[in-house]
């Protein structure tokens, strides 16, 4: 009877730990930054089965695009403001890839990530530390891509240091964390809509950043 006890609090923990949740940490190439330095990261997630939900949050101080597995699925205009994204769909058995566009303005820089993905009633974290690898190279986008010469990441300390706080609070909730995507604008046809700007300074009552779009007939040259 104590073995048998014994054996499913063993398995209970085991299930637990699956379910705790993980710390993310920001990282950078090093623990200084220049002035419109470009980093490019990289994290491999192995999974063994389908999952069946989940979530990406990104930020980065300054700017940035999102990948997962090729797939652009987010940006970040503002570090106040992360990017949010449901990736569920582009999630495969296998090897997968979240690729991280960063590039850093002025000042201090630095990337934050958690991909929260579910099995069954299991939930699992991928977060940002300094297992990520930074580099350049063609395709570095793709799952098929060698990292092998890739530098692995330095840690800058974990979420909610100093300056940056828990920049993931309440991200992804409605009116937070998201700038709508081009795709779920309703336009009238023959219209296209370019991300102008983003208001990134906080109003008294603490609202968050306002977006404001600029709706044309022609198409408008990205920045990137």
């Amino acid at each position: 009877m104590m073995r048998t006890l014994l054996s499913t609090s063993l398995l209970l923990l085991a299930y637990t730990g699956a379910m705790a949740a993980e710390t993310p940490h920001w990282i950078w190439k090093a623990k200084t930054s220049s002035e419109g330095e470009r980093v490019n990261f990289r994290k491999v997630v192995k999974l063994d089965g389908k999952v069946t939900d989940a979530k990406l949050l990104v930020t980065v101080d300054n700017l940035a695009k999102v990948y997962v597995n090729g797939t652009e699925v987010g940006r970040v205009s503002d570090w106040n403001d992360p990017a949010a994204a449901d990736v569920t769909k582009h999630l495969i058995v296998g090897d997968n890839v979240i690729a991280i566009e960063a590039i850093n303005a002025d000042g201090g820089a630095g990337m934050i990530a958690r991909l929260n993905y579910k099995k069954g009633p299991a939930s699992f974290d991928v977060v940002s530390d300094e297992s990520w690898r930074n580099g350049t190279g063609n395709n570095w986008k793709e799952t098929t891509f060698d990292e092998s010469k890739w530098n692995t990441s330095v840690d800058l300390g974990k979420l909610g240091i100093a300056p940056w706080g828990d920049v993931f609070a309440g991200a992804g909730k409605a009116g937070k964390g998201n700038v709508t995507a081009v795709e779920d604008l309703q336009l009238a046809p023959g219209f296209k809509a370019e991300l102008v700007y983003v208001v990134t300074k906080r109003s008294a009552d603490n609202q968050r950043p306002r977006r404001c779009w600029h709706f044309s007939h022609y198409a408008i040259a990205s920045r990137w």
